[in-house]
């Protein structure tokens, strides 16, 4: 009974690989959560994580940022991914 309530509705997230403008506002946001301040992101490093697969999906890339925010540095770099 409770798995045809719950089957009533089917959303599909496509993975993040298939967002990638997504990426960026995406780890923009997880920073702010963690910290409650805006991220920098170096441009070099933006573009490395939009080319990234993230076979993670949104759980590597929180990973990713988690780690960066308990970092204690300013700006996202290439060397944080």
């Amino acid at each position: 009974d409770l798995y045809y309530r719950l089957s009533t509705l089917m959303v599909k997230i496509p993975p993040l690989r298939e967002r990638r403008d997504d990426v960026i506002p995406l780890a923009r946001y997880l920073h702010f959560a963690l910290t409650g301040r805006d991220m920098n992101i170096d441009p070099d490093a933006e573009t490395k994580l939009m080319d990234y697969n993230w076979p993670g999906n949104v759980r590597e890339l929180k990973s990713v940022i988690t780690r960066f925010a308990y970092s204690g540095r300013d700006t996202f770099k290439v060397s944080d991914l």
